[in-house]
């Protein structure tokens, strides 16, 4: 029976090569080729995010008023000393007038009291 099991195996493995050394390769497909050329990458990362600012200042008025103009926005940049709000400001300028027509007015009386003084 060993005999008749190793004719069987190796008809069978016969078999089989012949199948498959009989098969019709595949017919070969036209290669699609392309020339290489050096050139630079241009590599964009696009991320979400927030940024903060290191430092972060508030602001506050020493006067009250109706705002006029806001001449930058949220989160613009502004450099020391630039304008940020511009407050209505014809209830102080009528008060400065007065004041410096107090002020013209107690000059006024000082020269006359200096004066009256003089002549003692």
């Amino acid at each position: 029976m060993g005999r008749m099991a190793a004719a069987g195996l190796l008809v069978t493995l016969g078999l089989l090569a012949q199948a498959a050394l009989g098969q019709q390769a595949s017919p070969s497909r036209p290669a699609t080729t392309a020339v290489v050329e050096l050139s630079e990458l241009q590599e964009t990362v696009h991320l979400d995010g927030v940024i903060e600012a290191v430092q972060q200042s508030t602001v506050s008025a020493q006067t009250s008023g109706t705002v006029q103009s806001l001449p930058y926005d949220v989160d613009d940049s502004v450099a020391a000393g630039d304008l940020i709000v511009q407050l209505e400001d014809s209830e102080q300028r009528s008060r400065l007038r007065q004041a410096q027509a107090g002020l013209e007015e107690a000059e006024a009386a000082l020269a006359d009291a200096r004066q009256r003084f003089e002549r003692i």
